[in-house]
């Protein structure tokens, strides 16, 4: 019989600034053990691929277990630990949840006593709003992901509310009620099976992307980020209307969230005429610097694709 190495295996799914990144940091300081976590792991490869880890390993490969190496962990090497927790984002669910053989799986991560499927879901006005924050920074991100990001949401929110059910073992969690209520956060610390429920909610995970907002302004004092009101940024924004102006995306956002206060206001025309949305290349910083993109942002949006560099 294959010894346990893994008391503990979660798999977190969630959308590019959706706040997971603090329900990690959250779950990993509350585990009472040794615990490893694996970041940005692509579907259908080990988590353990030493090739993506080595890259950027302070953002990759997070662990508390002394003298554990990511040399080590990706040869198969496995060390015993209370929790291994690796996530996807803005991954579609079915690449994602593609079937692994069993066999090939324990040899990835090892063999784990429980395994848990974490769906991590913020409404989608303000986990727009922050990916719309960093596509006008200049540095990442472009029309076709802003767009991807309301088609993806959909999708998690249909298995959020068990319309489709891609993760076997599935525990949703919302990110709106989990930054407010301590009530809630205790309730799932007992459900994973956690010490507790107090530690890691002040930082912010500098292995992240940090806050699209704040950065680590607030490292410290997290519980101050203004996270439920981003949306009240972009409520003029022609481009962040065109976005949330989805009604599927509203119906399910209520059934899940309910909705921000005040964001009805968005949802009417004459509040402001939203265009279509650009179809336009993405121009990165490599040909344009930030500075002149943030300023001729609206006229590129306006370009034809012809006439743009053409990009990989």
């Amino acid at each position: 019989m294959t010894d346990t190495v893994n008391k503990h295996e979660m798999r977190v799914v969630a959308l590019k600034r959706s706040g997971h990144h603090a329900i990690i940091q959250w779950m990993y300081a509350n585990v009472g053990g040794g615990y490893l976590f694996l970041n940005q792991c692509r579907p259908g490869v080990n988590p353990f691929d030493l090739k993506h880890i080595s890259k950027k390993p302070e953002r990759r490969f997070i662990s508390n277990i002394e003298g554990i190496t990511p040399e080590q962990s990706c040869a198969g090497q496995h060390v015993p630990k209370s929790a291994l927790i690796y996530n996807y984002e803005h991954h579609w669910l079915h690449e994602i949840a593609a079937p692994i053989p069993e066999h090939i799986r324990q040899q990835w991560v090892g063999v784990s006593a429980r395994q848990t499927d974490i769906l991590a879901l913020r409404d989608p006005f303000n986990n727009l709003a922050s990916l719309l924050k960093v596509y006008y920074s200049g540095t990442k991100y472009s029309v076709r992901l802003l767009q991807r990001s309301v088609e993806l949401w959909k999708q998690y929110a249909h298995e959020a509310l068990g319309h489709t059910d891609h993760l076997a073992q599935r525990l949703t969690i919302n990110y709106n009620r989990w930054f407010v209520d301590d009530t809630y956060k205790a309730e799932l610390a007992r459900r994973l099976e956690l010490s507790g429920a107090e530690a890691g909610l002040q930082e912010v995970a500098k292995w992240g992307s940090t806050s699209s907002f704040d950065g680590t302004r607030l490292d410290g004092q997290a519980a101050q980020m203004k996270v439920l009101e981003r949306w009240q940024h972009f409520a003029d924004d022609p481009l962040y209307l065109r976005l949330v102006r989805d009604e599927e995306l509203w119906e399910l956002c209520e059934m899940i969230h309910g909705l921000p206060t005040g964001v009805e206001r968005l949802r009417s025309k004459n509040h402001i005429v939203a265009p279509e949305m650009p179809a336009t290349a993405w121009v990165p910083s490599l040909f344009l610097g930030k500075g002149r993109q943030l300023r001729n942002r609206w006229q590129q949006w306006r370009t034809k694709p012809a006439d743009l560099p053409q990009t990989d």
